[in-house]
């Protein structure tokens, strides 16, 4: 798989979009190996290539928490926020529990405003 992924972001020719998405693939894989620095390097690339693609900013949240970094993974979620104007539920959890790691009880109040009563995710 791996093979596969580096195949697509070395072919110059593929758009910008397909070597995100492949490239999103082996964040991902890291993401979920615990390799964050490296699901890190990726998914910033990843934004860079598709700045507008609110799965890629979320994605970077999700790794920033990861990390403990809860100021930049606030700022991925204000981007997601920003490009997904109809996000789902567990979404907002997400951003919540990102929003009360971070201490932003502005970016709170006003997704409490926006949306209603809000439950912070477990993770």
């Amino acid at each position: 798989m791996k093979d596969l992924i580096y195949s697509i972001l070395n072919d110059e020719s593929q758009p910008p979009e397909e070597r995100a998405f492949a490239l999103n693939r082996l964040q991902m894989m890291r993401y979920h190996e615990d390799q964050h620095e490296d699901a890190l390097r990726d998914a910033l690339r990843v934004v860079e290539l598709c700045p507008n693609d609110d799965s890629y900013a979320y994605n970077l949240s999700m790794i920033y928490e990861a990390m403990d970094n809860f100021s930049e993974a606030a700022k991925y979620c204000d981007r997601f926020l920003a490009l997904n104007k109809k996000p789902k539920k567990h979404h907002i959890e997400h951003v919540v529990g990102v929003y009360r790691k971070a201490g932003n009880l502005n970016a709170l109040e006003a997704l409490q405003q926006k949306y209603g009563a809000l439950e912070a995710s477990d993770g």
